[in-house]
């Protein structure tokens, strides 16, 4: 019983992670080959939201329009820290580079990394790691992964996702209209990490302590 329960878990957080890393496709600059990766890994989303806006991405996106929707001037603010009340952007984006570095999270944008395709792949990338360290048996790490995924939800996203689907609701853009509103449907459902016990090595910034703190965010102690 134990062992399914335990591969439904993992297969689920498998689904979650495809779902997030397509969305992170979406909010990407068009390049020689992404319609093709959201071609195919429009076969495996079971949101209809996110399926309908491969389909509408694959004939609407072009660079030129994702950089008159993002760029300056543009409708959109695609970035974290233009959604904060007087943030510190040098001091912001190191504690960002701190979190992404505790979870070896490297991806191969050409994007600030407060800009919502990294957060969004964030996202998607520990969804990947907890499921990959639950089938391994490594409680512990799918904790980390777990808690550092509600963490980033709450505390990043969040600031992110509603303004930026707001922002994007009259554009006339479909595909971003539909990745936009599905990101802010998840930004209120916090990751599920009530079967794991408290994960060693991670500290998290306390909701007491002030966002301009000196201190890191998150301080790993070991490897997760």
């Amino acid at each position: 019983m134990m062992c399914q329960e335990l591969t439904h878990d993992v297969l689920e957080l498998a689904r979650q992670s495809g779902e997030w890393h397509v969305a992170g496709l979406l909010f990407q600059c068009p390049g020689s080959d992404w319609r093709r990766q959201l071609a195919d890994l429009k076969l495996g989303l079971e949101s209809i939201e996110l399926r309908d806006a491969v389909s509408y991405a694959i004939e609407e996106a072009s660079e030129s329009l994702y950089h008159t929707t993002f760029g300056p001037g543009g409708p959109a603010a695609p970035r974290e820290v233009s959604h904060r009340q007087h943030p510190q952007p040098g001091q912001f984006l190191a504690q960002l580079a701190t979190i992404y570095e505790a979870f070896a999270y490297l991806p191969a944008l050409d994007e600030p990394l407060d800009h919502v395709a990294y957060e969004v792949g964030f996202v998607g990338y520990l969804r990947l790691k907890e499921a990959y360290a639950r089938s391994a048996g490594k409680v512990g790490e799918a904790a980390a992964c777990c808690q550092a995924t509600d963490h980033f939800l709450r505390n990043h996203l969040s600031f992110l996702a509603t303004p930026l689907a707001k922002s994007l609701e009259h554009s006339e853009i479909t595909y971003l209209t539909l990745a936009s509103r599905w990101l802010a449907a998840q930004t209120g459902q916090p990751a599920t990490c009530n079967l794991y016990g408290s994960p060693s090595g991670l500290r998290i910034l306390d909701e007491t302590e002030s966002e301009d703190s000196d201190r890191p965010e998150w301080c790993p102690m070991s490897d997760v």
